[in-house]
């Protein structure tokens, strides 16, 4: 039964991820969805249908793997409501950093990360790439704190 809800998941994921991305960065498969949730050290926040996001805490370091909200329902506060949620998570482990990397010609993205307090540390030149079209990426950190 576990498998078979793990399974639902992962699908309803790649089908709102691939919404979201087509090329930058390339969407994530079913399959994908399911590793990264079967592993102890990926946590996962959601609004079901509407949006979630992924990080990954490893030693002191939580690195968001992706965050992706339908398009119907940007501007409404779903991005920053699953991030928080996942900032929440995450403090319950070790961590005390959130990093992350986003495409340079995301503004929605580089705005909503600068509004939860988080400090742009470095770019990465051409980092996503698609056929003949690079972009750069954006690294950006967050100190973590209980509160």
């Amino acid at each position: 039964m576990i498998t078979c809800d793990l399974q639902k998941k992962s699908l309803r994921l790649a089908i709102l991820h691939k919404q979201c991305f087509d090329h930058f960065p390339q969407p994530y498969s079913a399959n994908a969805f399911y590793e990264l949730l079967q592993n102890k050290n990926y946590y996962l926040a959601e609004v079901k249908y509407k949006g979630f996001a992924i990080a990954r805490v490893v030693s002191e370091v939580a690195e968001l793997i992706t965050i992706a909200v339908d398009p119907g329902f940007r501007g409404k506060g779903i991005g920053q409501k699953v991030l928080n949620e996942l900032i929440y998570k995450v403090l319950d482990t070790n961590a005390n950093q959130f990093m992350l990397e986003v495409a340079s010609n995301n503004q929605a993205a580089i705005n909503l990360y600068i509004k939860l307090g988080f400090t742009a540390i470095h770019k990465r030149k051409n980092y996503f790439r698609h056929k003949n079209v690079a972009i750069d990426a954006i690294v950006f950190k967050r100190l973590l704190q209980m509160v």
